[in-house]
């Protein structure tokens, strides 16, 4: 899981990234949590809670000031995803049937 959620920080600093952004991954701590600092000046922060079935992800763009953060669950009621953008809108989202629902 936690390998899948590396991979979508990756693809998102390399599609809204520069095309030569290096990121350096510090690892998971005892705690779950990961820090990603890329050489463009983003850095994103990965916090996952295998006891509660949440990842929470947030993201920093050095070179705006833009911030971003995400929270998926997955419990007995579901999957759920919500967030705020760079804008600052927020989101909540429900997986039901196979589609999602926002």
């Amino acid at each position: 899981m936690f390998s899948k959620i590396l991979f979508s920080v990756a693809m998102v600093s390399l599609v809204f990234g520069s095309a030569h952004a290096a990121c350096y991954s510090s690892g998971v701590d005892w705690t779950g949590k990961s820090t990603v600092q890329c050489d463009d000046n983003t850095s994103y922060t990965i916090q996952r809670d295998r006891l509660l079935g949440t990842t929470v992800l947030r993201g920093y763009n050095g070179n705006t000031g833009a911030t971003w953060s995400q929270k998926n669950t997955t419990d007995i009621f579901g999957k759920r995803q919500s967030g705020t953008d760079s804008q600052g809108n927020r989101y909540n989202c429900t997986l039901i049937y196979g589609r999602w629902s926002c």
